[in-house]
């Protein structure tokens, strides 16, 4: 996991307006409109600033929590007694809820656009280019190919896992794991679509009107509802979160 502070290049003690100053700066650089073939850098970048421009997050962070800022791993890095009683007593990585489900939902996705000094102050529409997950229309979302249908997995019987006999210091134990056949999910796809092999989602580009609104500053985020990644097996979209990004008049400046 790379670190944030050397992605945005910014010291561990840098300010509020150090991190927001030097993003700007990266965000420029590497927008996939300006540089393509950029995506991953201005991901990690984003994301970055995401983590570190908000204070809980940053403080999360910082004390080694993820790479969101939103937590610690269960029992720090070495395993707290519950992952320990989990493996020798019928947890081992198994899926203790029940089979994973096929349809979730998408995550969310964050891009840039650049506009105007006048639409920034007066507002209006502009056109943005985004290339998420949409849902496959080849097979509507299942997966499978016309005619065919998910089955139930024939090793764990739905289930997601499989009990297996192992032998410990304790003696000999029965744990749960993850089914091989299925990877979890209790069900397996036979015949896959052959656009989208079975994930029920495709990566497409579509033009969307974006509504700017009158005074906005560099750096803010307009948040649309469901208009973000489609899920798993064709499961309900994120949110899409476009980034304004104020670009430099030749004559005037905002005060």
């Amino acid at each position: 996991m790379a670190d944030h502070y050397e992605t945005l290049g910014v010291s561990k003690d840098a300010s509020a307006a150090e991190i927001k100053s030097s993003y700007r700066k990266l965000a420029r650089k590497y927008h996939p409109d300006v540089n393509p073939g950029y995506e991953d850098e201005f991901k990690a970048i984003s994301l970055a600033y995401d983590v570190l421009s908000d204070p809980e997050k940053r403080r999360n962070y910082d004390m080694g929590g993820g790479e969101n800022g939103q937590g610690f791993p269960a029992g720090g890095g070495f395993g707290g007694f519950g992952d320990i009683f989990e493996t020798f007593f019928g947890g081992g990585g198994g899926q203790a809820g029940g089979p994973i489900p096929r349809t979730q939902r998408g995550k969310d996705a964050l891009v840039g656009v650049n506009i105007d000094l006048k639409t920034a102050a007066f507002g209006g529409t502009v056109d943005l280019d985004v290339t998420t997950a949409v849902v496959c229309d080849t097979c509507s979302g299942a997966g499978t190919q016309e005619g065919t249908k998910i089955e139930t997995c024939s090793l764990c019987h739905g289930a997601g896992s499989v009990q297996r006999m192992t032998r410990t210091l304790l003696g000999q134990m029965v744990t749960n794991q993850t089914c091989n056949s299925c990877h979890g999910f209790g069900t397996v796809i036979p015949n896959p679509c052959l656009n989208c092999q079975g994930d029920g989602r495709v990566r497409k580009q579509r033009t969307m009107k974006i509504r700017i609104p009158a005074g906005v500053s560099d750096g803010t985020r307009i948040q649309l509802s469901s208009q973000g990644e489609v899920g798993p097996g064709g499961g309900p979209a994120g949110d899409l979160f476009v980034e304004v990004m104020v670009t430099r008049h030749e004559v005037f400046q905002r005060d």
